[in-house]
């Protein structure tokens, strides 16, 4: 699975509850936080409410989604690299 089916997955409401927002959505507000350090409650109206961004991280950290985004980047870039592919740094 792709990184974009591990977050789709990790956000995944239960059936009885639909997800209010773009999956894309969410994930950008959450990237935003994580690059800006900002406070949950300071985030953009564009992104959502800051309470469901704030919960689904949570939700996505404690079923350890992100970790495994974080690994298929990571195996994703292996195999990039091994195709000679340049990479940010790489000179």
């Amino acid at each position: 699975m792709g990184i974009a089916g591990t977050l789709a997955a990790g956000i995944q409401e239960e059936a009885y509850r639909p997800l209010k927002h773009e999956l894309r959505q969410v994930v950008n507000g959450i990237l935003y936080v994580n690059k800006t350090g900002c406070q949950w409650r300071q985030v953009p109206e564009e992104f959502g409410n800051w309470i469901t961004l704030y919960f689904q991280f949570k939700r996505m950290r404690e079923r350890g989604v992100w970790d495994h985004a974080h690994h298929a980047a990571r195996t994703s870039t292996g195999t990039r690299r091994e195709a000679g592919h340049a990479h940010c740094g790489d000179h």
